[in-house]
């Protein structure tokens, strides 16, 4: 299990295994995750926004009326699950249960070329940017980005 951030970008031609590769190899064998709330998948499109990576309100008609709705974006998911799954590792008391780890979250970007990148990451884009120790060297806020 890794302690650390894993950013792979994985290019090729299609139909070479990229998708089998990170199916197969990288995410139960590298980051060991064996449950599919731990995968999520997003792929980028030309009309992908920022608000379908982050999140975003949606105006539902319910009954006659308008009430807005909150939808989690990919990277919310992720880090909500990546949150819950820390969580998890602590009693109701707030210590750590010996010998249970964290586990990894995986969130794959699917056709990352094809969208606005740096429009859809927005201020998370800078979170990209590791230091050894895995934490990113700049500081961002993902409620500003919201």
């Amino acid at each position: 299990m890794s302690s650390k951030p894993i950013q792979k970008i994985i290019f090729g031609s299609p139909g070479t295994g990229k998708s089998y590769m990170i199916d197969k190899t990288i995410i139960p064998e590298d980051l060991k995750i064996n449950k599919p709330e731990n995968i999520i998948k997003a792929v980028f499109h030309p009309e992908y926004t920022h608000g379908d990576f982050m999140g975003k309100l949606l105006p539902m008609t319910q009954d006659g009326q308008v009430e807005y709705n909150f939808y989690e974006g990919h990277f919310l998911k992720a880090l909500s699950q990546a949150y819950k799954n820390i969580l998890s590792t602590y009693d109701k008391h707030e210590n750590k249960i010996e010998g249970k780890e964290v586990e990894n979250v995986a969130l794959v970007i699917d056709e990352i070329n094809r969208g606005n990148s740096s429009a859809i990451f927005g201020s998370i884009f800078q979170l990209l940017d590791r230091e050894e120790d895995g934490w990113s060297s700049y500081t961002t806020s993902i409620v500003s980005s919201i």
